[in-house]
């Protein structure tokens, strides 16, 4: 009786947590080679192409800020060729997944599961949803307004505003400092592979 009991005790679940990317919030956030998008700036007049040029999953053993509490979270590296921005980094995590985004000026925004999932708790950087956006033109729905902001080195106010469209990423992406809008790329054309 005991032998046969032994495999069943010996068989444990891992206590380790693994936080993985849920699916919903990868339909805003990673994309593949193949894609592409056409960006305008109203400040500069100038365009923009985007494009993916790698994309990287692992699995990590634990985070680099908390090395004593073991657990496993999946993260995703996207990079792209462009000025508009340069970097997505997506992690899972406890209760979701979160974003970052690497601007051109090495500012950064963010995008979380948790803002998707309820806009109004999150209102410090989550800034509105919009049910229908119209953007050059076209018209968007259910676009999220992200803001990350900070006072830089010279003490100056800056901000990042992103607006998120489900299936497409950012649609558009406004720069700030002091409250005066540096940049403002928009979205002309795009090409998604996901």
């Amino acid at each position: 009786m005991i032998g046969l009991l032994n495999p069943i005790l010996s068989c444990k679940k891992s206590s380790t947590p693994h936080y993985t990317i849920p699916e919903e919030f990868k339909a805003w956030s990673v994309f593949q080679k193949g894609s592409y998008w056409i960006y305008f700036n109203s400040v500069t007049q100038s365009f923009d192409s985007t494009y993916v040029t790698d994309n990287s999953f692992q699995t990590l053993s634990t985070h680099p800020q908390k090395p004593d509490e073991p657990y496993q979270y999946d993260e995703i590296t996207i990079l792209f060729s462009s000025i508009v921005y340069h970097k997505f980094e997506i992690t899972g995590s406890y209760s979701g997944a979160s974003l970052i985004v690497y601007v051109d000026t090495n500012d950064y925004a963010i995008l979380s599961s948790w803002f998707l999932e309820d806009p109004t708790r999150w209102s410090s950087w989550g800034k509105a949803v919009f049910p229908n956006f119209v953007l050059n033109g076209k018209s968007y729905i259910n676009v999220y307004k992200t803001e990350a902001t900070y006072y830089n080195i010279h003490s100056m106010w800056v901000a990042t505003d992103c607006y998120w469209s489900r299936n497409l990423g950012i649609i558009q992406i406004v720069n700030l400092i002091n409250h005066d809008t540096t940049l403002n790329w928009s979205l002309l054309r795009y090409n998604i592979v996901q």
